[in-house]
């Protein structure tokens, strides 16, 4: 068991992440001083610094904390900085994030939600959900959920902990969860798996870590080739009969209505609050780990038309007859995903898209199918690659992209400072901000552009 004496002063390098921010967070609220360094300042690090943790955007060692008797780190912050030098000198414990919320998850019942795609919108459902129960929750997201405005969700007395499971660098195998859900299982972070196999292998580990008499949730069409001995299986799907599944999957304005099946009933006339086709698969999901908990079916059913999703995620902004819509979105399948989803609320409307490759290697290995997920839009604007950790590679960026795709004519190179501006002298209906780089900082320009369009255009809201 973690206790709160194991640690008085935190120190965290790549505190501005989503998941460093919200393990930040949870410990400054417990009472623990906290503090951290990040490159460039955020609206995120701005509301950390606003909740009272000290955020150092400098790569000068002078301005550490004298005290501090624990460092928390990411691989996406280069160890050759030199705060990271001399905390190292100081000979002060370092553990990876994903270390410490191991080591933090085994105090709680944990619902970790794993997959290459979906497991952000999942994570905070289920804790919505939970939320709403008499059961109440912990828990520590991947993403801003637009209800909380918040990361994290603390509970005085509750013993259960909902939190990601992120496989980038094997990180979710320090989780030993209850439950475990699975989204999905795509081709990704071949930058440290190699191989699709070893991918697939290690989320079997994952699977494997789960707590005998636990539960492990698994999207039809995942394929597992171990399963772990002593846990109870099931599957969820959208609408193919599975396990778990939704039917009369019906829009009615932005939103879905369904019927929720599970092997131990229905639940009827069911409101998604956040819109997207896709999100009624993410639902499921959500749904399921809380029949597998036990909550009241009139519970469920009373939370889910006021969960509002996360920021970044199917993000959706109209004025005047014009829409915007932000996405994390970063990997093919997801932009298909997305993409698919919008069509279905906009069939006959003009959709522009504006991608920002993410990490150069993700772009060398997946170049065509960006461009084939991508060429579901009328118009592309393709920005630079953006390349967190990573070193150029020679011979790849966005244009790698551009080559594949069907239809070059309907796709543009802008730089990111210049996207605002080209945008003002293109008509559309809908656009689309979509990445996981830094593109979000160009998304309040984008509500204002999609204003200043609204006002000269006219029209009603959607």
């Amino acid at each position: 068991m973690m206790q709160k004496a194991d640690i008085k002063n935190i120190f965290f390098l790549g505190i501005g992440g989503a998941g460093m921010s919200a393990l930040a967070r949870f410990f400054h609220r417990k009472g623990i001083a906290v503090s951290g360094y990040d490159k460039r300042c955020t609206p995120l690090t701005e509301k950390l610094e606003d909740e009272g943790i000290n955020v150092l955007y400098s790569d000068n060692p002078e301005q550490l904390p004298p005290a501090i008797d624990k460092v928390v780190y990411t691989p996406a912050v280069p160890a050759d900085l030199a705060v990271w030098k001399e905390l190292q000198q100081r000979q002060i414990p370092f553990v990876k994030r994903a270390g410490l919320l191991g080591e933090l998850s085994r105090d709680y019942l944990t619902v970790a939600v794993a997959g290459t795609h979906g497991k952000t919108t999942v994570s905070t459902l289920i804790a919505w959900l939970l939320h709403h129960s008499n059961m109440g929750t912990n828990a520590i997201l991947g993403g801003i959920s637009s209800n909380w405005d918040d990361n994290v969700l603390l509970h005085p007395v509750s013993r259960f902990l909902v939190t990601e499971a992120d496989e980038y660098d094997r990180s979710f195998l320090h989780l030993q969860p209850k439950i475990a859900v699975i989204t999905s299982l795509d081709r990704d972070h071949l930058d440290v798996y190699g191989q699709e196999d070893a991918l697939r292998s290690s989320f079997e580990a994952f699977a494997g870590n789960i707590q005998a008499g636990g539960f492990l949730l698994v999207r039809k069409g995942v394929k597992l080739k171990a399963f772990p001995k002593g846990v109870r299986k099931f599957k969820y799907a959208l609408d193919e009969e599975s396990d778990f599944y939704a039917s009369r999957i019906r829009l009615q304005g932005m939103h879905y209505h369904f019927d929720f099946h599970s092997p131990w009933g229905k639940i009827e006339n069911l409101q998604l609050g956040m819109p997207g086709w896709i999100n009624v698969e993410n639902a499921v999901a959500a749904l399921a780990v809380a029949v597998l908990l036990n909550l009241e079916k009139a519970e469920v059913a009373a939370a889910l038309p006021s969960f509002a999703g996360n920021k970044r995620r199917f993000d959706i902004f109209a004025r005047g007859g014009k829409t915007y819509i932000d996405d994390y979105a970063h990997h093919p399948r997801e932009i298909e995903s997305l993409l698919t989803s919008v069509r279905k609320l906009f069939p006959k409307q003009k959709l522009i898209g504006v991608f920002q490759p993410h990490l150069y290697t993700r772009t060398r290995d997946f170049a065509r199918e960006f461009a084939a997920s991508l060429d579901l839009l009328d118009q592309l604007i393709l920005l630079p690659v953006y390349p967190a950790r990573e070193q150029a590679i020679e011979g790849v960026d966005a244009s790698l992209i551009a080559s594949y795709l069907p239809h070059k004519e309907k796709c543009e190179m802008v730089d990111k400072e210049d996207v605002v501006d080209y945008l003002r002298n293109v008509d559309f209906d809908v656009l689309l901000t979509m990445g996981a780089g830094d593109i979000d900082t160009i998304t309040e320009d984008c509500k204002m552009l999609i204003e200043e369009k609204a006002l000269k255009g006219g029209g009603e809201n959607r």
